[in-house]
């Protein structure tokens, strides 16, 4: 490798030395806002207070406040002694910070927390420097979910599969009440137990991880291309100073995988005592070859033997420390705690004299040498002084991290400078340069609780004594007969009704208007009814009318071709498994010749939901049928809010009693909606919980109707229903539901469908055919449905003009 290849390596290393660092800080102090954004400090005033989660709270940082602790001596206290009214007077604010709580000694904490967003939440509970941590969240049925995490326990054990946090997911559902949490944690380790406890959103958090894996995924991935890069330069060389700078490296990458947990989530998740007490040693191996890559690097047996011998006293005086150090991990963590902070600025100053020497060289290798040195010592200076509370920093360990990095890049820096010196007499050396960024996957595996329903039966036996038995069996068998036959009686009935019902429904069906013809009056639709007893309380109606006032030469033209003679209709419901014929009615006849006229229309679509279901819901639907009929047929009423005024109008005189305390007050929720083929506008107005969804670009809108329902009510003597008119572009889509649907139970946790799932599922079938879209309605509801009974009707419509 010549001197010209070995200049373009060392500028190459420069480059990307600077894009590095820029990129770190970059990414560091943009991070900030989000870090600091979390959540925000806060210190419990009284025992009782409750930590509210309203729209705007970003979280709770309660690591230097007083919680409400008691101390359990004996360490068998349950949940349920904990929980119990008479227990809570136990509880007192205490500190839990500045070594105040005692080591290997049980402690619980209480937290009352609310949610009072309008809508379900999931928190992360941080949960410090604790090696036994159990979290217990109420639940509404009296017993609580517990959640495990610690330092000390195994990944499989935990209910967040991770090894990097100390953390419990917490559900709040919306504008939920006040929920009691308690915390059992203990530190097994001769260590007073930090909780530094953090309350942050889901969302929050995971964001969290997103810019700690961003900064540690570019920091590992730098450390493992140097890495790689001198190991090939050692197979190349064959000079072992690249290996000493391998090792340092490899060392260095190992020390920072233990610290933010990475090691104990993807490798030794099973293991976490090893990775915490014996794997940051690491570091100190780390010093150990970061030493003889010193010697390597600067020939220090032959440029300066009196130093040389002190490198290699320092060197097995560090080693025989770094057994005893071991030892006493094992024994006394605190101890260890206490010798390892004299150990490490024991490290800082040997480091500092070394600087000494290596700058008396006056070698440019060696001030890059020494350049190196003071950037990681600095770092590790600000991370001192950070974590003594000297200096108010956030995350000291990245100040460090930056520091080693630093180093890195400049001793590889003066590693290309020191190749180039000895370029003279190493004309044959070459040194290839493979970059590799690794990086790593983390995993992160949710475990979601299934709640279990068990219902025990039991059964009462009747025995009677044998005498009474013997002297009763007469009895007895006269009764059988008699049961046997009032079964058949009852048997015989029970079929005579239900072929009354069915007949009524095939009665109800030659009502409807037929779906395909409803489908096929549009440029795509689909009419979709399901009933929840044989005959519905749901139903739909469709009309159309000429425009008034509407004339054209080319219509009457057209006219005059016409055919005379209409065939009669074959009508298929797709409702209903039967077929019949019957004569077009005047309205479909109507109906063809306004197709032939080509005379602008108005169409108007009715989603109407009667009280309650079955045969007094199929009633209803006959009578609501009727009304509309003679509404918009006989007294060419069109405007769907003057509709709806006649209709309730309508109802109530049909259902009315003389006395007030007597009125049904039976009724429907209905949907209509108007269609002007001459403007492209559609009107519509609605009453009850029937609001009218509509698809463009690819975003859903929902239009609100009046509260009140059609009928009587005792609460509401004046209704007020509103109507509102919105243009038609070519690709919109409208939709018409009743809220059998959204009400319907079912899904893993046997909860009501909700009109936001509702939403999302007709915008995300929305740019399917109509044909296609009323399978995928089918389908939806039957695997929501799964094994729960169907709750009411449900009727849906969809159309596209």
């Amino acid at each position: 490798m010549d001197i010209q290849i070995q200049g373009k390596i060392q500028g190459n290393i420069k480059t990307i030395f600077v894009v590095f660092i820029a990129m770190i800080i970059t990414q560091f102090f943009f991070s900030l806002p989000k870090i600091f954004a979390q959540n925000t400090t806060h210190s419990l005033s009284t025992i009782d207070e409750i930590l509210t989660f309203g729209t705007i709270t970003q979280g709770y940082k309660l690591e230097q406040s007083l919680l409400p602790l008691v101390e359990d001596l004996t360490g068998r206290l349950t949940i349920e002694e904990v929980s119990k009214a008479d227990f809570q007077q136990k509880f007192s604010l205490q500190k839990y910070h500045n070594q105040e709580l005692q080591a290997l000694t049980t402690y619980w904490c209480r937290l009352k927390v609310q949610n009072t967003t309008i809508q379900d939440e999931d928190w992360i509970f941080s949960l410090g420097k604790v090696s036994n941590v159990e979290v217990y969240m109420p639940q509404n049925n009296g017993k609580y979910d517990l959640h495990i995490t610690g330092q000390l326990v195994k990944t499989s054990k935990k209910t967040i599969k991770t090894g990097r946090y100390n953390i419990a997911e917490i559900f709040l559902p919306a504008q939920s009440g006040v929920k009691t949490i308690f915390i059992k944690f203990q530190n097994q380790i001769d260590l007073s137990p930090d909780l530094n406890l953090k309350i942050i959103p889901k969302r929050a958090w995971q964001e969290n991880i997103i810019w700690d894996n961003l900064i540690q995924g570019f920091f590992q991935g730098l450390l493992w291309m140097m890495l790689f890069y001198n190991l090939l330069l050692f197979i190349t060389l064959a000079d072992k100073t690249y290996i000493y700078y391998v090792l340092y490296i490899f060392t260095t990458s190992i020390y920072f995988l233990s610290f933010y947990g990475y090691m104990n989530e993807f490798f030794l998740g099973e293991f976490p005592d090893f990775d915490f007490f014996y794997v940051p040693f690491s570091a100190h191996l780390g010093f150990l070859a970061y030493l003889s890559f010193m010697r390597n690097y600067l020939k220090s047996w032959k440029e300066m033997p009196f130093w040389d011998l002190v490198i290699r006293i320092v060197s097995v005086v560090f080693g025989a420390l770094l057994v005893a150090l071991i030892v006493l991990v094992s024994v006394s963590y605190v101890n260890y705690m206490h010798v390892e902070r004299i150990f490490f600025g024991g490290i800082q100053v040997i480091l500092l004299i070394m600087l000494i020497f290596i700058f008396a060289m006056g070698e440019r290798p060696a001030r890059y040498f020494a350049v190196g040195t003071i950037l990681m010592i600095g770092g590790g200076l600000l991370l001192f002084l950070g974590a003594s509370g000297v200096i108010k920093l956030h995350n000291n360990i990245l100040y460090y991290q930056l520091g080693v990095i630093a180093q890195i890049f400049t001793f590889s820096l003066g590693l290309s400078e020191r190749y180039r010196q000895m370029e003279d007499d190493k004309h044959n050396a070459q040194r290839n340069l493979i970059i590799q960024l690794q990086e790593n996957e983390h995993l992160q595996n949710k475990v979601t609780q299934e709640l279990e329903e068990k219902v025990k039966q039991r059964t009462i036996e009747i025995s009677q004594k044998n005498d009474e038995i013997v002297e009763k069996s007469q009895v007895i068998q006269a009764k059988s007969d008699e049961i046997n036959k009032k079964n058949v009686q009852v048997e015989k009935s029970h079929q005579e009704i239900r072929n009354s019902i069915n007949y009524a429904s095939r009665i109800q069906s030659s009502l409807f208007h037929d779906v395909t013809h409803i489908e096929k009056s549009f440029a795509e639709g689909f009419v979709f009814l399901r009933a929840k007893d044989i005959v519905s309380g749901d139903f739909y109606w469709y009309g159309e009318k000429p425009m008034p006032n509407f004339t054209s030469n080319s219509t009457k033209n057209i006219a005059q071709n016409t055919a005379q003679n209409i065939k009669h209709l074959q009508k298929t419901n797709s409702i209903f498994s039967y077929q019949y014929e019957i004569p077009p009615t005047l309205e479909e006849q109507t109906h063809q010749k306004n197709l032939s006229l080509q005379i602008p229309m108005l169409k108007i679509l009715v989603c109407a939901d009667c009280t309650g279901h079955g045969v007094p819901g199929a009633f209803m639907t006959v009578m609501g049928y009727s009304i509309l009929n003679e509404i918009i047929n006989e007294k060419k009423i069109t405007s769907p809010d003057t509709i709806l005024y006649e209709l309730d109008k309508k109802v109530i005189e049909n259902l009315k009693k003389e006395n007030r305390e007597k009125q049904i007050q039976d009724g429907m929720e209905i949907g209509i909606l108007v269609y002007n083929e001459d403007t492209k506008q559609i009107t519509y107005a609605g009453s009850g919980s029937h609001p009218l969804y509509r698809v463009r670009d690819f975003e859903i809108e929902v239009f609100d109707t009046s509260k009140h329902s059609i009928g009587f009510s005792a609460k509401t003597q004046q209704k007020l229903f509103e109507k509102i008119t919105l243009d038609v572009q070519d690709e919109d889509i409208f939709y018409m539901v009743s809220d059998g649907f959204q009400d319907q139970f079912g899904g893993q946790e046997g909860r009501k469908y909700m009109k936001r799932n509702m939403r999302e599922f007709l915008l995300k079938i929305s740019h399917l055919p109509f044909s296609e879209q009323k399978q995928r309605v089918i389908s939806e509801l039957e695997t929501w449905q799964n094994k729960y009974h169907q709750t009411d009707d449900v009727l849906m419509i969809g159309v596209k003009f």
